[in-house]
């Protein structure tokens, strides 16, 4: 694993689904802790990461706030690779997926808005997908869903 990270530590082009399918057998994300945290229309995920481990991330759906609290982490995406000190906040796009490396222990915050009305009793499947495919085909469906209150039902109608 150590002559992968050195590999994409040294690069200076991030090519995400090759990082993603060399490190998928060392990736931690499902063996650690992960604490859970809801509040009025907002929720936090809450992450410590061990020196040395590597989290391959889910791609996320919607805009949100990352924020590395204590520790220091390279983190590539599709727009390249980042080494950050904490404290760090940083602004996550939409269809973003990040694969972490961390250089030192390190405390971690994913921070989601969200409706009310909105049901995130899975906040894995609300607020993410697996893949980049499954992220397009989510798009799909917001994009072919048009809701009545979207439609003018009057438009070419004569009054009567």
């Amino acid at each position: 694993m150590k002559s992968i990270i050195q590999k994409h530590l040294k690069s200076s082009v991030a090519n995400i689904d090759e990082l993603v399918k060399e490190l998928e057998p060392y990736n931690k994300l499902s063996e650690l802790p992960l604490e859970h945290f809801h509040g009025d229309n907002l929720y936090v995920r809450y992450a410590m990461y061990p020196k040395g481990a590597v989290v391959i991330g889910r791609v996320h759906k919607f805009n949100h706030v990352f924020v590395l609290m204590s520790g220091e982490a390279t983190i590539w995406t599709r727009d390249g690779k980042n080494r950050v000190k904490a404290p760090a906040i940083i602004e996550t796009k939409a269809g973003t997926q990040r694969v972490g490396y961390f250089h030192a222990n390190s405390m971690c915050l994913n921070c989601h808005g969200h409706e009310s009305n909105e049901d995130i009793s899975e906040p894995e499947k609300f607020f993410t997908t697996e893949t980049e495919k499954e992220y397009n085909d989510y798009l799909k469906l917001q994009n072919d869903y048009v809701s009545v209150e979207d439609t003018n039902l009057d438009s070419g109608l004569e009054s009567v």
